[in-house]
């Protein structure tokens, strides 16, 4: 006999009825107990899976708002609400409508924030047993701010020399996403993807001179614009036990610009700045995965070439040997896992992966100068072994093994191994905890030592070090309507022979959370999230005979403290409220035993933000939204503020609101 489950899930409008099955337990088991023997057959007659039904119609929602906004003199504020304006009004349309037929073809119109500069807007169409094709727009932009001053003036990518003025340091992003999959009811299953993105804004290079001025910190703006397409086709084949995909990858970048020239009036070439140049990614990737019983086996093999392609001609009197520099990089990659669970308490992980870069980019492009090559080559194992000693307690043990080669880097060769320790404990009862602890050690082959620059340098990712790293949390359920939950760290890691470079780190922190729900119409939450980053840096002065050593101390800190409620059914059931309050504080300290122990100013930023939203039903079709937002943020980085008459109002100091009405309608 087979005892029949229903699974139900939900896709557009449409229902779709599947089933699982177990085998019940054979009558001659000899394992069986009287509870079984006893036990009754069951009634599946209130799980029979019906036939799905639609009648076309169209169905969904469409909502129109109107609001206000201001964003305080500051367009960081932007970013949250990204308005077309500074102050002003405001209006936008969101629709979500979607058709479904019975014979399975669907079509989708999906419309997001549209009258706000971030918003998204496509469609979706085809059969669920068949082909099925998307198409959506969507726009973005991000704003650091609108005050900084640069002395040059032009348009396009020469600029002369002027007097300081303000430019907009912000970007804009265009996305337009394709893509068409094939479902039949086959194992067969291809798809194909693409997305074309078009990005332009103004950046900003730094400069330790301003024209006029003198050498003091400045900005020269540095115009954007330039194109990705990304695309992907492959196919997969599924069956029960076993499934494998082969795809093609391909990233092809182009950028508008190839150099920035700036200078004064009557020598705009006189310094040039290099743009990104045009790139492409090409990768061709099989995988699989199978399983046996208890027994699962992945891998994966891929090979990619990224090339480059850079104009030299550009620069006006460079020493080059080529019109331009061609960039290549082969990489090959194999990755391959193994799970088996051993019993019913114990299982076994094993995963491995090798990678080799292999540069074949120009070494001889610019005269007198021959580039080394990059060739990397990386491999890795790691062993996983999970234990369940009863029904509460769970224990994990692990080692992973990572080796690196950097041929033409001051240490070829680094090793690194990391054993680590975990548990987790859940009775019966209303709590829970978990610990883990691990430790790495990392080494090397001998140090070069001989770079003319800093002989005694020792990178940080290529030096010596050992790491130790706790962590612990633990949830409680206070009551059926409240539940505690906290999660700490702590990670110190040392440096054994830095001589010039980072010497030691550690990184601590908390996390804190209470949840509550009175009932189904009323929860709450509040939560606390602290962090603390040290570090510890031995520096030295070239320029003095006996290098002047000193040593540099570090120390960033942020804390998040947040609550939020909401509260449903109101007033016959028609009014839902919720507000959410998050405040956040960080602060950077840098000292140095250099000048008499000197201490730098502090780096500090602060941050409130509040949201009410609100909706009243006016009845099965309609409903009134409201939305608020309110944010003061500041922040104080002495360094810009030292330099504010040439590089302008870098640190932010303001208060942005915005409210919203909308009208929302049911189909």
């Amino acid at each position: 006999m087979k005892i029949v489950y229903p699974i139900y899930w939900l896709t557009a409008s449409m229902t779709f009825c599947g089933y699982a099955e177990e085998e019940s337990v054979p009558a001659d088991n000899p394992y069986q107990d009287y509870s079984l023997k006893a036990a009754k057959e069951v009634d599946t007659s209130g799980w029979e899976c019906k036939a799905c039904s639609s009648d076309g119609q169209w169905q969904g929602s469409a909502a129109l708002g109107a609001g206000y906004s201001d964003n305080g003199g500051s367009t960081r504020f932007n970013n949250w609400v990204p308005t077309h304006s500074d102050v002003g009004a405001v209006g936008t349309l969101s629709a979500d409508l979607g058709q479904v037929n019975d014979d399975g073809e669907y079509t989708r119109f999906e419309v997001e924030d549209l009258g706000l500069k971030r918003f998204r807007i496509g469609t979706e169409l085809g059969d669920y047993d068949g082909v099925r094709a998307s198409l959506y727009y969507s726009q973005s932009p991000y704003y650091w701010n609108d005050d900084s001053l640069s002395a040059y003036r032009g348009d396009g990518t020469t600029l002369t020399e002027g007097d300081l003025r303000t430019f907009d340091k912000e970007s804009i992003r265009e996305k337009i996403q394709i893509g068409l999959k094939y479902t039949p009811p086959s194992p067969w299953q291809p798809y194909a993807d693409m997305t074309f993105e078009q990005k332009e804004g103004t950046y900003s290079y730094y400069d330790n001179r301003v024209p006029g001025v003198g050498s003091v910190p400045g900005y020269i703006h540095k115009p954007l614009s330039h194109e990705t397409l990304n695309t992907a086709v492959g196919v997969s084949y599924l069956e029960e036990d076993w499934l494998i995909d082969a795809a093609y990858r391909a990233s092809v970048f182009r950028n508008d610009n190839q150099a920035l020239y700036f200078g004064p009036a009557s020598d705009p070439f006189a310094d040039a700045r290099a743009y990104e140049p045009d790139n492409e990614f090409h990768q061709v990737a099989v995988s699989g995965n199978y399983r046996m019983d208890r027994q699962t086996i992945d891998g994966r093999v891929l090979w990619q070439e990224s090339t480059s392609d850079g104009g030299l001609n550009v620069f006006p009197g460079s020493p080059n040997q080529k019109a331009k520099f061609d960039g290549k990089v082969n990489t090959v990659q194999v990755d391959a896992g193994y799970s088996n669970r051993l019993t019913s308490k114990a299982a076994l992980k094993v995963r491995a992966d090798y990678r080799d870069r292999d540069d074949r980019s120009d070494k001889d492009a610019v005269i007198g100068q021959t580039r080394p090559t990059t060739d990397r080559t990386r491999s890795g194992l790691e062993v996983v072994g999970d234990y369940r000693y009863n029904r509460s307690w769970k224990i994990q043990g692990g080692y992973d093994y990572r080796y690196r080669s950097r041929e033409e880097a001051d240490r070829k060769r680094t090793n690194e191994s990391t054993l680590y320790l975990s548990t987790r404990y859940k009775p019966v009862d209303d709590w829970s905890a978990g610990a883990k602890v691990s430790w790495q050690d990392r080494d090397g082959s001998s140090w070069r030592n001989d770079s003319a620059n800093s002989p005694n340098l020792r990178q940080y990712y290529l030096a010596d070090r050992e790491r130790l790293e706790l962590r612990g949390d633990i949830r409680y359920q206070l009551n059926d309507s409240t539940q505690l939950s906290a999660a700490a760290w702590y990670g110190d890691e040392d440096y054994p022979t830095p001589d010039i470079g980072r010497s030691s780190g550690k990184d601590y922190g908390y996390d804190a959370t209470v949840d509550y729900q009175h009932d189904e119409n009323t929860v709450g939450y509040a939560y606390l999230n602290y962090q603390q980053i040290e570090s510890k840096q031995q520096s030295a002065n070239s320029n003095s005979p006996d290098f002047s050593r000193y040593t540099s101390e570090l120390t960033d800190e942020a804390v998040v403290v947040g609550v939020g409620a909401n509260r449903n059914n109101l007033m016959d059931k028609r009014l839902d409220i919720g507000l959410d309050y998050s405040y956040s504080y960080g602060k950077g300290k840098t000292s140095t035993t250099s000048n008499a122990d000197f201490d730098y100013p502090d780096n500090r930023s602060q941050g409130h933000r509040l949201e009410v939203n609100g909706t009243y039903r006016v009845d099965d079709r309609q409903s009134i939204k409201l939305n608020i937002r309110y944010e003061n943020y500041d922040e104080d980085d002495y360094l810009f503020a030292a330099d504010e008459a040439s590089l302008g109002r870098v640190n932010q100091d303001y208060d942005g609101y915005f409210g919203m009405v909308s009208w929302e309608y049911k189909y």
